[in-house]
C-alpha cells in the first residue's frame, strides 16, 4: 500500500479498479488512512479522478478521516485536514465524526495533538444526529480542557516553587563569604543550569495554562499543547538536577558519584531521543 508508483501503475492500466472495496466496504484508500501511507494518501489528494474516494464511506459510515483518527496516524491527518475537498463533520452510522474518534486513539499526548489539529481545522466536537440522540455537548471537550489545565497548573506550580526553592537551598551550603561551597564544581553548575530551566518552564507552563482557561480562541489550544511541552521540560529538568545535586556532594572516590553520572547522561539522552521520536510521530 505504501508504493505509490505500483499504485499509479494500476490505476493507469485498470481506472476502475479504483472504486474495489473489500468484504467491510472499504477502498485502498480508506486502508491507506489507517495503515499511515502518507505518500498514497498525497497521491490521492492531488489525483481528480480519485477525488470522490476521499469522503467515501464504508459500511460502518466511516470515511479515511475517521479511519486516520482512530489509528493515530497523524501524517495521514496533516494532510486530509490541509485538503479542502474532506469533509471532516461527516458522521459514520454510529452518528461519529472523526472528532469523536480522538478518544479511541492511544497515548494522552497523541490525544493532545489530534484535539489540536482537528479543533484550528474547524472540525466539530460531538455533533448530535436525530437518531443518535446523546448527552454529549460540544461545550464537554472545552470542560475538559479546562478542568486538565486547572490540574496541569497546579502541577506546574509546584514544579516552580520546589525548584525555586532549591536554588537557594544548594548542595553544599554556603561558605562565610556567602557564596556557594561548591561554587565551579561541574556538578553543581549543572544544578545550577537545570534548576534554572526548571523554574523558567514551569513558571512559563503555568502562565499559558491560566491563560489559556481564561480564553475561547483557537490560539488557547495552541498554549495548551505548548504548556505540556514546558512542563515536560520541567520536570526531566528537575529530575536531572536532584540527581547532579547527589553528585555534586559525593566524593569523587564513591563509586556512587560514577553511577549517578552514568545514570544522568543515559537519562538524558534518553529523554532527547523520546523528545525527538514523539515529535517525528506527531508530526
Amino acid at each position: 500500500m505504501g508504493h505509490v508508483a505500483a499504485v499509479h501503475l494500476l490505476l493507469e492500466l485498470y481506472p476502475s479498479c479504483a472504486d474495489i472495496r473489500d468484504n467491510r466496504g472499504r477502498s485502498f484508500v480508506h486502508v491507506a488512512a489507517m495503515k499511515g501511507r502518507s505518500s498514497v494518501m498525497s497521491y490521492v489528494i492531488k489525483s481528480k479522478m480519485l477525488e470522490h474516494l476521499l469522503n467515501m464511506q464504508d459500511k460502518e459510515g466511516n470515511t479515511p478521516l475517521h479511519l486516520a483518527v482512530a489509528a493515530g496516524e497523524h501524517k495521514v491527518i496533516s494532510k486530509l485536514l490541509a485538503c479542502k475537498k474532506v469533509h471532516t463533520h461527516m458522521m459514520n452510522n454510529a452518528g461519529r465524526t472523526p472528532s469523536d474518534l480522538i478518544e479511541d486513539s492511544t497515548g494522552f499526548y497523541s490525544m493532545i495533538k489530534l484535539v489540536v489539529k482537528l479543533y484550528i481545522s474547524g472540525a466539530r466536537f460531538r455533533p448530535q444526529r436525530q437518531d443518535h440522540i446523546e448527552k454529549w455537548k460540544g461545550q464537554d471537550i472545552m470542560k475538559w480542557r479546562e478542568t486538565t489545565s486547572k490540574n496541569l497548573a497546579i502541577v506546574s506550580t509546584l514544579v516552580a516553587t520546589i525548584a525555586f526553592s532549591a536554588a537557594f537551598n544548594v548542595p553544599g551550603s554556603y561558605g562565610s563569604d556567602g557564596k556557594a561551597n561548591l561554587d565551579g564544581d561541574r556538578f553543581y553548575n549543572a544544578f545550577l543550569v537545570l534548576d534554572t530551566i526548571a523554574v523558567t518552564t514551569s513558571v512559563v507552563a503555568t502562565i499559558l495554562l491560566i491563560y489559556g482557561r481564561a480564553s475561547r480562541t483557537n490560539r488557547s489550544w495552541i498554549g495548551f499543547i505548548v504548556s505540556m511541552h514546558f512542563l515536560w521540560v520541567a520536570l526531566n529538568s528537575m529530575m536531572l538536577a536532584f540527581f547532579m545535586a547527589i553528585a555534586a556532594v559525593v566524593s569523587d572516590k564513591n563509586p556512587m558519584k560514577i553511577a549517578l553520572s552514568q545514570l544522568m547522561y543515559g537519562r538524558m539522552a534518553q529523554i532527547i531521543l523520546q523528545y525527538y521520536y514523539f515529535e517525528h510521530e506527531s508530526s
